[in-house]
């Protein structure tokens, strides 16, 4: 086996790799899953940062179109450089995740949707920001010169009374039938001009009918209603746009959601095997330990003759005391042999000569054991210093351990602290849905009022039909009162209409109300759902401090065991230095029987008796 060709220190040294290199592998792929979540947690504030950004811009278009102000169009603008921007962040943090997680579409349909807006911007500005500016300003122009024209004619005044009362008409509720009673009126005013002679006025009249032409061909191109024209195609792409957002945002949800999930199994999956494989590799390693110093105590025992005194100790299994029994035993064998040996010493000490060839043997056999005692206890003092670097390399694993531990009781706090955040921000939305339910209550109000207004208007009709009929009874004395009643009966019904286009803004306004409701209680609702994961999150942050506690006290467990058997190999180091200091009294022994004598037979003998008790 490819173990027991290693020493003690090699052993030892390889339990250091392998939990040195179980540590490493951990750790790398630790580094990775945090970088793989840190890499899905910014793709998710992507989305997030994206969703706002589109709707950024949608209240921007709105502002624009309700406010005819040119710094919409450049917030706008700013709003969707962004916009393009994030979506290029969101493809670099996507990467090669999934297929179906390419971009690429949502920057094409936010691209056309953006020109779709800056074209009605330009048709609007063509059109005119205000009633001085564009077309607008140039129709208001035409009209003054008419009206200056006619100063004083009270029948052309009426007649162009009727021509802008065509033109509001239009421009409120930009119907195109309008244009045809606009063009029947105009047509009636320049036979009004043409009986009294005012070529002047016919000029002005040209000029107001162009402009107004204009002005209708800028308004129909811009879009008559929200279903035509620029308007049309802007509202056509912003609704592919959000259809087509949302579609891929719940995608890259799910795409996030399951490489989170793998990366967590693979994490845990790899802390179970390397923790399994390092466990073995010990087993393995101290048990080939275990079973060589078995094989020295037996050895050793072996080259000691049986009996009662060196048998091993039945009551013992800690194999360090073992031989130091065997090596006790051994000394006492060894110290009986040299007494014995010093007493016929003395015996022979004036035949020195007959015996020289006998020591030589027993000097060369001394200083091999010599030799070989010294190299045993260097071999040991090395052992100890590595069991020693193999504690400390243990304890510092501990410390490191606590850290991860640590740190994992502030990610825990962290997360709570972001749940109680969750918790707030739906109590925050559920005040809004409150809020929105008076302003709800108060537009109901408004249509009371509105209904009042009505019938208000309805009545100064009826008032001016009954004056026109009673200006029309008195003849010619009641033709400037039927005027004033014409004039009061368009001003009825001028605010009839306006009364009808304020409640259709209002119910606009209830509809948009009702959408607000709805998107507040969906956004309460992930509110929940985020507070939900946050407990998620906070119970396998939990767990995995449990484990890493676990990691830790194998760890302690671990050092405590390796200062154990740094004690022992001490101690066993120390024995070692004893038998060298006795095998030095051996050898001094050897050089002084080396010049006894070879003539008395019966000394050798009696010395070949006493080192009998050796095994050969």
């Amino acid at each position: 086996m490819l173990l027991t060709s290693l020493s003690i220190r090699q052993r030892h040294l390889l339990i250091i790799a392998v939990v040195i290199t179980g540590f490493v592998l951990t750790g790398l792929v630790a580094q990775y899953s945090t970088q793989q979540l840190q890499k899905l947690s910014q793709i998710q504030i992507d989305i997030e940062t994206l969703k706002h950004n589109l709707l950024t811009l949608r209240r921007h278009e709105k502002d624009f179109l309700s406010r005819l102000d040119w710094k919409y169009v450049d917030r706008y603008q700013q709003e969707l450089d962004d916009a393009q921007n994030r979506i290029k962040l969101l493809s670099q943090h996507l990467g090669v995740i999934h297929e179906q997680s390419n971009t690429g579409s949502i920057q094409n349909q936010l691209t056309d949707y953006g020109q779709q807006f800056i074209a009605i911007a330009e048709q609007q500005k063509i059109i005119g920001l205000n009633h001085t500016s564009g077309l607008y300003g140039s129709l208001r122009t035409s009209i003054h010169e008419v009206e200056e024209s006619i100063a004083g004619n009270t029948i052309l005044t009426a007649q162009m009374l009727m021509l802008r009362r065509h033109e509001k008409d239009f421009m409120l509720r930009r119907d195109p039938k309008y244009i045809e009673k606009f063009d029947r009126s105009i047509n009636t005013m320049r036979s009004l001009v043409n009986d009294q002679g005012h070529s002047q006025t016919l000029t002005a009249i040209d000029h107001y009918q162009r402009d107004f032409s204009k002005l209708y061909a800028a308004e129909e191109l811009k879009g008559l209603s929200h279903k035509t024209g620029f308007s049309g195609k802007m509202r056509s792409s912003a609704h592919q746009l959000e259809v087509l957002f949302e579609q891929k945002s719940q995608l890259l949800v799910a795409i996030v959601d399951t490489e989170s999930k793998k990366l967590n199994w693979l994490l845990m999956t790899m802390l179970g095997s390397l923790a399994a494989l390092s466990l073995l590799a010990v087993f393995f390693i101290s048990n080939s330990i275990s079973k060589a110093l078995d094989r020295l105590i037996r050895h050793v025992f072996s080259m000691i003759k049986s009996d009662d005194n060196n048998e091993p100790p039945c009551d013992s299994h800690n194999e360090l005391d073992l031989l130091q029994h065997a090596f006790d035993s051994l000394n006492n064998n060894l110290t009986q042999a040299i007494g014995k040996i010093k007493s016929s010493a003395q015996n022979i000490s004036d035949v020195t000569q007959e015996i020289v060839e006998a020591t030589e043997n027993v000097n060369q056999s001394s200083v091999d054991q010599h030799t070989m005692i010294e190299q045993s206890a260097t071999a040991m003092e090395e052992m100890t210093m590595s069991i020693q670097e193999v504690a400390q390399n243990a304890s510092n694993t501990s410390e490191f351990v606590t850290n991860i531990n640590d740190r994992l009781g502030d990610a825990t706090s962290i997360s709570a602290t972001a749940q109680d955040s969750i918790g707030a921000l739906k109590e925050e939305l559920n005040n809004s849905v409150s809020a929105i339910a008076q302003l709800q209550d108060s537009s109901g109000s408004i249509d009371v009022l509105l209904n009042s207004i009505q019938d208000i208007a309805n009545q100064t009709n009826l008032l001016a039909l009954n004056a026109a009929i009673e200006s029309a009874r008195a003849g010619e004395a009641g033709r400037g009162f039927a005027v004033v009643a014409d004039e009061v009966r368009t001003l009825s019904s001028r605010t009839s209409s306006a009364t009808d286009e304020v409640r259709q803004t209002l119910d606009h306004f209830k509809s948009v109300i009702d959408s607000v409701v709805l998107t507040v209680n969906s956004s309460s609702q992930k509110g929940t759902d985020g507070q939900c994961h946050a407990n998620n999150a906070i119970n396998m942050m939990r767990e995995m401090t449990q484990k890493v506690a676990e990691i830790s006290m194998m760890n302690l467990q671990i050092a405590s065991s390796v200062e154990e058997q740094s004690t022992a190999a001490e101690n066993l180091n120390q024995h070692i230095h004893g038998i060298f200091e006795s095998s030095l009294t051996v050898k001094d022994a050897n050089q002084y029987t080396h010049i006894a004598t070879k003539k008395l037979t019966e000394v050798v003998e009696e010395i070949q008796a006493s080192a009998s008790v050796f095994a050969l």
